[in-house]
């Protein structure tokens, strides 16, 4: 393992990193630009993240480092169960092993040898005590750490762990938003429809009014009496709600005539 780039370099690539984060929702634009930070600083030839989802106990291949090795991975969904990464989600440890074809923990061997790859050190991506993801170096050789290097691969982990709670955070606050608008557009033609239904009742009760008023007018009209029974005399030239309520006045005065005549 090559010593560290100089203190000022390693600030410096620290620093943009967390420019990108706080300015970036794109993940794996973020996670890229990590990945291949820590595979320069660190001096490892593949930096590999992991996005976990405790619901199903699974880690999804997501970023890495040199997109020739990655893409190469022949496993994209990694069991909490399974491999180095696996183990470090399920206990919540980093795991540094010297050589992997040792340690039956380790999964996809062929992948490793046609590589060139050996030494493998994992850190889980916790924030506010949730797993987020895994990430991981690999090297041809074991990769042996001082307190330094191990500081500056916590930030790392750190780092994309901000960056992924941030994507998790937007997309909860877009999923809200669509939710809103949701209820909104149902709320708004609720809304509509019993003003409809509102409006239509308001008409008919003005319409039986109306119609009432009408009656009890041409009831209290004198020259009404002389139409009973015959309808309109010849030449009347009634308008229609006039003509409307005579009718209605004459069946009226005739029912109440008929209903006194029983009684």
């Amino acid at each position: 393992m090559t010593t560290l780039m100089p203190a000022h370099t390693a600030l410096h690539t620290l620093a943009r990193l967390n420019q990108v984060v706080s300015s970036s929702l794109d993940m794996d634009k973020v996670l890229r630009e990590i990945a291949a930070a820590a595979a320069t600083l660190m001096d490892a030839p593949f930096v590999h993240f992991f996005i976990a989802d405790e619901a199903t106990h699974t880690l999804a291949s997501r970023a890495f480092s040199d997109p020739r090795i990655g893409e190469d991975f022949p496993i994209k969904m990694v069991p909490f169960s399974q491999g180095g990464v696996g183990w470090v989600a399920t206990h919540r440890r980093p795991l540094q092993v010297a050589d992997v074809f040792t340690d039956e923990r380790f999964i996809a061997l062929d992948w490793w040898r046609a590589h060139g790859l050996r030494g493998f050190l994992a850190v889980p991506m916790v924030f506010e005590d949730v797993l987020l993801g895994v990430l991981a170096l690999s090297s041809s050789q074991p990769l042996n750490f001082g307190p330094d290097e191990q500081y500056l691969l916590k930030s790392f982990a750190a780092q994309a762990a901000i960056a992924l709670n941030n994507a998790r955070l937007f997309k909860e606050s877009q999923t809200q938003t669509a939710m809103l608008a949701q209820a909104h557009a149902a709320l708004q033609h609720e809304i509509a429809k019993r003003q409809q239904v509102r409006a239509e009742l308001q008409t008919h009760a003005l319409q039986q009014a109306v119609i009432a008023a009408l009656g009890q007018r041409a009831l209290r009209d004198t020259n009404v009496t002389v139409l009973i029974g015959c309808g309109a005399p010849a030449g009347a030239d009634w308008p229609g709600d006039a003509e409307y309520a005579g009718r209605f006045a004459c069946w009226l005065y005739a029912a109440r005539r008929k209903a006194s005549d029983r009684g």
